[in-house]
């Protein structure tokens, strides 16, 4: 445990050296030998010493307290510097979050107008396509209603001289160019008297091309004679009211 070294005693365990075997002795009976060394060290300070109460009057200078204040000083700013960077980290990543978001709604937003500016362009379009189409069924509406008036109305004012044998001839005379949208004319002649005269007529219209037929059929109302006698055109149940007048009348005046 303990040898001797130019007239010096040495412990090997505490490393510390002695110049009387006495003291070598009853340092090894002392705690400090028996428990072991056990060193104090300030880390502020870089003091180290084996004595407890040095250790405290240390802790308790001046110097040591100034340097701790320092410390403590320097610590609150790191920790200020960390957290002001960590606030800037925070920053940065909700501004790149809302630039996200903000970019999602535009291209949204950009997507929902082009959408409706489509939309837009193909309902006009269309509109202006139905509207061509409504006009083109409005001209052939036209068209067929002058004609189906001008053989209703050569008919309906001389029908008094107008007999089964000399129809035909007449209504060739009169549109020797035939007609274009008049189909089966449906004739009653009264063969009562002497001399067949006309009773009552009727008009069909018939249209051969398959295309003006379906826009005659989408230019809704239907043509009736009795319209020429009203601002709008009429259904047809006011239409066969008033037929079933006109035939009244016709009969009162062949009596």
């Amino acid at each position: 445990m303990s040898n001797s070294t130019e007239s010096q005693w040495y412990c090997e365990k505490c490393d510390k050296t002695f110049c009387q075997k006495q003291a070598l002795q009853r340092h090894l009976k002392s705690k400090l030998h028996l428990e072991g060394s056990k060193s104090y060290t300030c880390e502020m300070c870089d003091f180290v010493t084996y004595d407890k109460s040095l250790y405290s009057k240390h802790c308790s200078c001046d110097a040591h307290l100034d340097r701790m204040i320092i410390m403590k000083q320097a610590r609150m700013e790191e920790n200020a510097e960390y957290k002001a960077k960590i606030e800037r980290k925070n920053k940065a990543r909700e501004d790149r979050r809302r630039a996200k978001i903000q970019k999602e709604i535009h291209d949204e937003m950009q997507a929902q107008k082009a959408q409706h500016e489509n939309h837009k362009k193909e309902f006009i379009k269309q509109s202006e396509k139905k509207n061509e189409y409504d006009k083109k069924c409005k001209i052939l509406k036209k068209k067929v209603k002058d004609e189906y008036m001008k053989v209703y109305n050569w008919i309906y004012y001389n029908q008094k001289d107008l007999d089964e044998n000399n129809f035909m001839d007449e209504f060739n005379s009169e549109f020797p160019d035939g007609t274009t949208y008049i189909g089966e004319l449906k004739l009653q002649f009264d063969m009562d008297m002497n001399d067949s005269k006309l009773l009552e007529f009727e008009i069909d219209i018939a249209i051969e091309d398959e295309q003006e037929a379906q826009m005659y059929n989408d230019a809704t109302p239907v043509i009736d004679p009795f319209d020429s006698f009203k601002n709008n055109y009429i259904t047809n149940s006011e239409a066969y009211d008033m037929k079933q007048e006109l035939q009244k009348l016709r009969k009162q005046l062949h009596k």
